[in-house]
Parts: C-alpha cells; structure tokens; sequence
C-alpha cells in the first residue's frame, strides 16, 4: 500500500507541474480520491501489544517495574490488595465473550497514565485495550481511588504537637508537617488564580484555627499571616537583623514542603504537564497522585526523581489580603524567639 501511495502523490505532482498535461476532471477526481482513500487505511492500522502484561511486565525486574511504574512491586501489591474487593471493581461472573480486564492490568494501566507522559492512544495500544475502554476503566479506578483512599491516606495528623516537635528538631521552628506527606488537598482551581484567593474559597481557610490549635502552617508571601498561619515579612529593603533572620530560616524550613511537590511531579510525570480537556478528569488525577504519593512515603518507597518548577516560570508574589493583628503578634514572638538561638 505505500508503494501505491508514492505513485499516486507522485502522479499528481507531475500533473500540477505539467501544464501541457491534459486529464478530464473526473479522472483527476478519482487520483486525488485513491490518495486520500489510501492514506486513511494507513493511519487506520494499529498496532496492539498482545500479553504485554503476562509476557513482558512479568519479566521486569524489580528497578525496571520501578522505574516503568513509579511504585515498587511491593507497593503495587499492597495497592493491588486493597482495591480487589471494593464494590464497584468486583469482576461479573465468567461468561461467554471476551475476557475480563484483570485487576492487576486495570492498576497496571493507570500507573502508566499517571506515572509518564505517553499518549492514551498508546497506552491503550500497549496494554492491547481500545481507547474507549482504556478511558472507562482508568476514570472507574480514579473514582474508587477517591471515594475509598482519600479519607484514609490523605489526613490531618491526630496529633500536631508531635508533627511540631519533628520541624522543631531539623529547623528550630515549630510547624506542621515533616515527613513529605500531604495532609489537606484542595483541588480545581484554574491555575492563573492567584494562591491566596484560592486559599480564601478552600476548607482550609475555616477549619484552620481548630486543626493547627496553637500551632501554625507555613506560607510564602502570598498568603495573609494569621495566628495559625505564618509568613515572611515582606522585605521593601527596610527589614531587621533579625526579621532577615526569620525569613531565611522561615525559607529554609519550607524547603521540606517545596520538595514534596518536586517529589511528587518527579514520580507521577503526567502532572508536569497536564493536557487534559475535563476538568473533574484533571481534578481526580491530581488526587489520586497524592495518595500514591503518601502510600509510598508509608512504605518507604522512595524514588530519587525530582521536578523542579522553572524560576522563571514563578509568578511575582503581591499579597491581595492583609495580615490579621493575631498573626503579626505571634510572628514577632517568633522573631524574638529564634534571635536568641
């Protein structure tokens, strides 16, 4: 068929040069008609990976499944475990027609759409599945990973005193939280809006005074400082010694929170870029990267890949709300505090 393809193109080629050439217009017609026709049937042709999972997967070794997957082989048994009895993946009982997709390949499947940046099409080609049923099981698993392992994996610590302690130990500053794992999510808005403005519409902004009791999160200088969340000063060149001071320990200290989202992109790619039409599409896969995200931490599963945001790519920070009296008092405490250190 490619053969045909070239001399067809190279027909009409020699026909819009030649002018002398004389060919009635119906027969024109049926050149440029078999060209077209032909060039359909070659994109048409796909070519499936048959028992990729069972001959090619089932060969990997631990580091490459690692590295192809973005979980340990331990992990994805763990996960693999967990999801087989949970109402909506149970398998219908055998029947005639073609064969259930296993669990395994369903989980399969969606690691390697959340973990790379490869295309459905091939992805769906890979695992020898259509486009149509890659795009239903994968958004059915992104559902269950919400519905039954957010409120699970992704919670606020019962205990923020001892998540206190933890920061107070590496940086001499007392925050919430240190091992890398996400505690809150708040996802959906577009990503032009400014972060404080987010913050303002998010459960986090009511509920925070009662979760961080007398302790506080950390923010840039994006946000507004309040008793339970503290930020930087804002430096217009007329700061203290030790105002410098907090800042760059203040910095420092949020280094550890920077790092979990470097952690994160680093492990599940597609989130570096995300190309994707439907927003509640978007909405699930972010959150479903952020529970793979604490599982791994809570197996110790690490992956030594990290993303790191282009500077150039940050946005100036100007605050859009004012600092509350309750937040500015605590921060100077804090300020007088880590001077005599």
């Amino acid at each position: 068929m490619a053969s045909k393809r070239c001399l067809v193109s190279a027909a009409i080629i020699i026909m819009t040069e030649d002018e002398d050439f004389d060919l009635p217009d119906e027969e024109f017609s049926f050149v440029t008609l078999f060209a077209a026709c032909s060039d359909i049937q070659e994109q048409r042709k796909r070519y499936k990976v048959e028992r990729f999972v069972q001959d090619v997967v089932s060969r990997y070794s631990l580091d490459t499944f690692k590295t192809f997957f973005r979980v340990s082989k331990t992990t994805f048994e763990a996960i693999l475990e967990n999801i087989q009895h949970i109402p909506e993946l149970l398998l219908r009982e055998p029947a005639a027609g073609r064969p259930q997709i296993s669990h395994e390949k369903d989980l399969l499947m969606m690691l390697w759409y959340i973990g790379s940046q490869e295309t459905i099409r091939s992805i769906a080609d890979r695992f020898n599945v259509s486009e149509s049923t890659f795009h239903s099981h994968n958004r059915r698993l992104l559902d269950v990973f919400q519905k039954y392992f957010l409120q699970k994996f992704v919670i606020w610590p019962n205990d923020v005193q001892t998540v206190n302690n933890e920061f107070e130990i590496k940086k001499n500053f007392p925050v919430c939280r240190g091992d890398k794992r996400f505690t809150d999510i708040f996802c959906g808005w577009p990503g032009r809006v400014h972060d404080a403005r987010v913050f303002q519409n998010s459960p986090l902004r009511q509920r925070g005074p009662i979760l961080c009791g007398q302790c506080h999160l950390l923010g840039d200088g994006a946000y507004p400082c309040k008793r339970w969340l503290i930020t930087p000063y804002r430096n217009r060149g007329n700061l203290t010694r030790d105002q410098i001071k907090f800042n760059q320990i203040l910095s420092s200290t949020r280094v550890i929170i920077e790092n979990s989202f470097g952690i994160l992109k680093g492990r599940f790619r597609r989130l570096q870029f995300v190309e994707m039409n439907d927003i509640s599409y978007v909405v699930k896969a972010i959150i479903t990267a952020c529970i793979l995200h604490n599982i791994c931490i809570l197996n110790q599963d690490e992956l030594d890949e990290h993303f790191d945001n282009d500077p150039q790519q940050v946005p100036l920070i100007i605050p859009m709300f004012e600092n509350d009296a309750e937040g500015q008092l605590k921060r100077q405490l804090l300020t007088r505090q880590l001077a005599i250190t």
